[in-house]
């Protein structure tokens, strides 16, 4: 493990978050100190539903914006992400493509049938350009290849949560 001196020298400071290398986090060497982290001025009552199976990657990426001062809601399938996208209307939706039980495709054709669906963010390791243009087609505003760094989604997230800002499916 990575000692708390080291953490310093290791994260990434953007915006007034120490944030951890993206590498880091998925080889298990970094721990989470909440000393580092600083509150990013948000738009009051932000709530983001993060739909991802794989625990490693959705704990960080709520952690990461818990610190960055949103509210995180979390669904570990594309299942229990519409039951909350259902009871819950999150401001931001940011899922991955391949889960359990139920996708982020799926996810996305269901937003489609509703009005004034969240904007969504969609994150994979799926490197097939078919599925981008899928995604785009289906509304997605951000598309994340895994892996990437965490300043990266804070961007995306913030580009997604603005209403007049240009979002840019990433490439």
């Amino acid at each position: 493990m990575v000692s708390g001196n080291q953490d310093r020298s290791l994260a990434t400071q953007i915006s007034g978050v120490m944030l951890p290398p993206w590498s880091l986090i998925r080889q298990g060497a970094f721990q989470f100190h909440s000393q580092f982290f600083v509150t990013i001025p948000t738009m009051a009552g932000e709530t983001i539903l993060v739909i991802e199976d794989d625990r490693e990657v959705s704990t960080t990426v709520q952690t990461v914006l818990k610190s960055a001062g949103y509210s995180v809601l979390s669904a570990a399938n594309g299942q229990d992400g519409r039951n909350l996208i259902d009871s819950r209307s999150p401001d931001l939706i940011i899922t991955d493509m391949m889960m359990p039980r139920m996708g982020g495709f799926p996810v996305l054709e269901y937003l489609q049938e509703k009005e004034n669906s969240a904007r969504v963010i969609m994150m994979t390791a799926n490197e097939g350009s078919r599925h981008k243009a899928y995604a785009e087609m289906l509304g997605v505003v951000e598309y994340l290849r895994k892996p990437f760094a965490m300043e990266v989604l804070l961007e995306a997230v913030k580009r997604a949560l603005t209403p007049d800002s240009e979002s840019t499916v990433a490439e």
